[in-house]
C-alpha cells in the first residue's frame, strides 16, 4: 500500500484513521482529533451529512477532499510507471508511458476495470500491475503531455519539450 499521503487532506487522515483501527492501533492523535470533531459536528452541530462535517465535501468549484486524495495516489502510481520507463530523458519517458497507457486503456482495463485485482494467471508484468492500480483511483491520463506533467513537475515550465 503506498503511504505517501498529503497530511493536509481530510479524505487521507480519514484513510490513516481506517487503516490503523483496521490492525488494531490506534490512529494518529491529529487525525483521531479531526475524525471525532466531525463526528460531534455531524451529532451534535446539525451538520448537513457526515460527509460535510468531516471536511470531505468539496465546495463550489473546488473538487471534493476524497478526489484530491485519489488524484494523488493515482499520480503516485504513475510517478512509479513513469520510473520503470526506459529513455534518456523524462521527456522521452513519458511518451513510452502515455504509448503504455494507450494500450492498457485499449486492450487490458476493458477486461479487468470491474476487478479489484488483477487475476494472477497470467501473471500481470509489474507495469501492468502499477498502472491497474493507478486507474482504480482515477481514469489515466490520455496524452503525453499530461503524463509528462504528472510524472516530471519540477520539470514544468524549465524545459519545453513537446
Amino acid at each position: 500500500m503506498m503511504t505517501d499521503t498529503p497530511t493536509d487532506n481530510p479524505a487521507a487522515a480519514l484513510a490513516r484513521v481506517a487503516a490503523a483501527l483496521e490492525v488494531g492501533n490506534l490512529p494518529d492523535p491529529d487525525d483521531r482529533r479531526r475524525f471525532a470533531d466531525g463526528v460531534a459536528r455531524w451529532l451534535n452541530e446539525g451538520a448537513a451529512d457526515l460527509e460535510q462535517a468531516l471536511g470531505l465535501a468539496g465546495s463550489v468549484g473546488r473538487d471534493s477532499a476524497r478526489t484530491i486524495y485519489r488524484r494523488h495516489l493515482r499520480d503516485m502510481a504513475l510517478r512509479e510507471a513513469h520510473g520503470m520507463m526506459t529513455g534518456p530523458a523524462p521527456w522521452s519517458r513519458s511518451v513510452a508511458l502515455a504509448d503504455e497507457i494507450a494500450r492498457f486503456n485499449s486492450l487490458v482495463w476493458p477486461r479487468v476495470c470491474h476487478l479489484s485485482a488483477l487475476p494472477e494467471t497470467p501473471k500481470p508484468s509489474k507495469l501492468r500491475a502499477t498502472l491497474f492500480a493507478a486507474a482504480r483511483w482515477r481514469p489515466l491520463p490520455n496524452s503525453v503531455r499530461a503524463v509528462h506533467d504528472i510524472c516530471a513537475p519540477q520539470l514544468m515550465g524549465a524545459i519545453r519539450c513537446g
